[in-house]
């Protein structure tokens, strides 16, 4: 009996993984949106800041409920980054 390794990729997002992220990107467009359209805020600049500014909390916050408090801060600062 010859039994044949199999390579993995633990480091490779499943599905569900890359629908959390477009939903967690979907979420920022959205709010960076509303936003800039009931505050004064205006521009490409406002529109950017906000969008990563809403996806690096969403994504802390997140992190945070799932795997706690220093998995939180590695997820903002690797959004930031």
């Amino acid at each position: 009996m010859t039994i044949t390794a199999v390579p993995t990729k633990p480091w490779a997002k499943s599905p569900r993984d890359r629908v959390r992220d477009i939903a967690f990107i979907l979420i920022s467009l959205v709010s960076s949106y509303v936003v800039v359209a009931a505050t004064e805020m205006k521009g490409k600049l406002a529109y950017a800041f906000l969008l990563f500014f809403s996806y690096a909390v969403i994504t802390g916050i997140y992190s945070f409920i799932t795997r706690g408090a220093p998995a939180a801060k590695d997820s903002i600062v690797k959004t930031l980054v």
